[in-house]
């Protein structure tokens, strides 16, 4: 055993997480044994959080403690080829998550990975976290005020500046804690990150803050938008020239230009 997980066959976990790993592993494998479709359900010690095309995210109660489990159930020919060499998206998100820790971007904190079977799909345990995403936050009527708007535009900048590229960013895959005025955000979904040397390449930096702004533009005015940018460029991220502004509003018209 090292100081930093324990490792059983083909699984890795924190350590101290070993007993409610397994505990929880065996709730889930249980409730979806030799099922090919994964529904919304709500029971006493398990309850859905969100559910995708190719991965879910339940809740599951263990030890008085609540567990979020994701649930990789894209059974396709090419993932099972892709899951028989090695590469495990739970796994990925997995040693991803633990790394994103390392270098100081907020995530969850991640428990285990157990990888799947022929039977059994694989499944990345994390910390509950009782934030809401920020799209979640948006559609529910709520509006971003001057503090918000920065405090992610840091948040952002400060992930570009060690070289973090999400690679999937968008108003789902970022949550969001409230205590007062004060804001916490928090990566998710963030198995397909990619690590570069150094401040992010700029073209990469900009193609993320794209795919932000294309997922939240129908929430947040094209005031609050700039806001954002100025933000992003007054904390650290790439600074925004006016003609490097006026190249990225040609390049993506419709995030700036619409409301």
């Amino acid at each position: 055993m090292n100081n930093r997980e324990i490792r059983v066959p083909g699984v890795l976990v924190e350590p101290g997480d070993l007993a409610c790993a397994e505990k929880v592993s065996a709730s889930v494998y249980s409730r979806f044994a030799y099922r090919n479709r994964y529904e919304s359900f709500h029971s006493e010690d398990m309850w859905t959080i969100s559910l995708g095309k190719k991965a879910g995210v339940w809740g599951v109660s263990c030890d008085g403690r609540i567990i979020c489990v994701k649930i990789f159930y894209n059974e396709s020919f090419f993932n099972r080829i892709r899951r028989c060499l090695g590469f495990d998206k739970a796994r990925r998100a997995y040693l991803n998550a633990r790394r994103l820790k390392e270098i100081g971007v907020n995530v969850p904190r991640a428990l285990a990975f157990f990888p799947g079977t022929y039977r059994n799909p694989s499944l990345l345990l994390t910390e509950f976290i009782s934030g809401k995403c920020i799209l979640e936050w948006l559609e529910a009527g709520n509006y971003p005020d001057y503090t918000m708007i920065t405090r992610l535009a840091s948040f952002i900048a400060g992930t570009h500046r060690v070289g973090v590229s999400h690679d999937d960013l968008s108003g789902r895959n970022i949550i969001m804690e409230m205590k007062g005025n004060e804001y916490r955000f928090l990566f998710l979904d963030y198995e397909d990150t990619h690590f570069h040397t150094g401040f992010l390449p700029k073209e990469i930096a900009f193609d993320n803050l794209h795919h932000l702004h294309e997922r939240v533009i129908k929430f947040i005015s094209v005031k609050d938008r700039i806001r954002f940018l100025k933000a992003y460029a007054g904390e650290g991220g790439h600074p925004f020239t006016p003609r490097s502004f006026f190249d990225y509003i040609r390049k993506h018209p419709s995030k700036y230009l619409n409301s």
